[in-house]
């Protein structure tokens, strides 16, 4: 089993009393070293009163950056301040489901550089303004850990991971990828490039934080906005499937065709998003529209835009 754990957990503009008195209670009941480290990149300040007095709890490193830097950039800190071998990676808006899971992750990180544990949505249908985020992540995002074994390297979301610190390190997130999105993605290809084995196991966290489909719209933005990045760098994206389907329409020649259509037809589409039942295919193909828009840019346009 392993005996230390740094518990890295990124915070911004969300109260994690909760989530880290459920930590601690797991952690107490192990026979472990173990740190959870909370860094704050530029929350509001009633956030931030909120989660001050949890630097008061024993094991618990509360930090407050000067400036937000970034989901890249917070977690290369957090893993390089980190005191222990082994880094749980969690994001602020999650819960672990399992009375178990701190143990789960201990017993699989054994033998595993990287253990990846998923990721669970609430059942209950929400309001219609957060369904699109819903019914991404429970049709997209919330796979089995037998389907997320069948492709190691697609489903790899520091979200919910083990990684061991020294693995870690050897590939850091690409700290210009300011915005949101995509962060994790070079990290899944190196670890793919250089055959570090990746364990997926059932050990979800549910996901308490979902966006209106209105701020998802502008997250998606931004991810594709990231990815585009990538694509200018000539990183390895061959297993993303918008990527791929971008590569098959610029081979056809019909990139220019495709944003030209859909450019008409986004209004309806939009609409489609905002309802109450909102059709993923056609969000797939809203990405599509925007990352043609997008890798047409000037490299350096997109990289400072």
């Amino acid at each position: 089993m392993v005996s230390e754990i740094s518990i890295l957990i990124p915070v911004f503009n969300q109260d994690v009393t909760a989530m880290v008195h459920t930590l601690l209670a797991q952690c107490n009941r192990q026979s472990i070293q173990f740190e959870i480290r909370l860094y704050d990149d530029g929350s509001e300040e009633e956030i931030k009163v909120l989660n001050r007095p949890l630097s008061r709890l024993d094991h618990v490193v509360y930090l407050e950056l000067p400036k937000n830097v970034g989901r890249a950039a917070i977690r290369n800190k957090m893993a390089n301040d980190a005191a222990h071998a082994h880094l749980l990676m969690l994001d602020n808006d999650c819960l672990p489901v399992s009375t178990n899971f701190l143990h789960n992750y201990l017993i699989a990180g054994v033998q595993n550089e990287v253990v990846i544990g998923g990721v669970a949505y609430v059942a209950k249908t929400p309001d219609k303004p957060y369904r699109l985020h819903w019914k991404y992540g429970k049709e997209r995002g919330a796979k089995s850990a037998w389907q997320r074994e069948k492709k190691p390297y697609v489903d790899i979301f520091l979200c919910n991971a083990l990684v061991k610190k020294q693995t870690f390190l050897m590939f850091p997130l690409r700290e210009k990828l300011k915005r949101y999105g995509h962060e994790d993605t070079v990290f899944a290809h190196e670890l793919r490039r250089h055959k570090v084995q990746v364990k997926h196991i059932h050990n979800p966290v549910v996901h308490l934080g979902l966006e209106q489909t209105s701020d998802m719209l502008i997250k998606t933005s931004q991810a594709v906005h990231n990815l585009v990045q990538l694509y200018h760098d000539g990183e390895e994206l061959d297993q993303i499937r918008l990527v791929k389907t971008f590569e098959f329409l610029g081979n056809l020649g019909l990139v220019n065709a495709y944003t030209l259509c859909f450019s008409k037809l986004e209004g309806i589409v939009k609409q489609n998003l905002y309802s109450k039942n909102p059709n993923l295919l056609l969000y797939d193909m809203y990405r599509l529209y925007l990352f043609g828009l997008k890798v047409k840019q000037e490299p350096q346009l997109v990289t400072t835009s």
